[in-house]
């Protein structure tokens, strides 16, 4: 097909057949919802003057526990890969 049948075919167009649409996009509201006024005034006010908090005390229990005979030493992983890449180099 030539790009000069496809404009032709464009500038034809086509016909389209009639279709019908049960649209239930739009939200049910109940009949018996009755909207009142929002007073944001009265909710700012409370939020703008909170009211004063009394000093707490707390046993924060939340650091771990560690056994005193538990030691942290270098793992040896630098050296694993080490052996790899030299095991890799000395095989191929």
């Amino acid at each position: 097909m030539s790009s000069q049948d496809l404009k032709d075919q464009l500038k034809t167009g086509t016909t389209l057949k009639s279709t019908t649409t049960n649209d239930k996009s739009q939200p049910l509201i109940e009949k018996d919802v009755k909207i009142q006024k929002n007073n944001h005034d009265q909710l700012l006010k409370e939020v703008s003057n909170p009211p004063s908090l009394t000093p707490t005390t707390t046993a924060d229990r939340s650091n771990p526990v560690i056994d005193s005979s538990a030691h942290i030493s270098a793992n040896g992983r630098n050296a694993l890969l080490n052996d790899i890449k030299n095991h890799a180099t000395t095989t191929a």
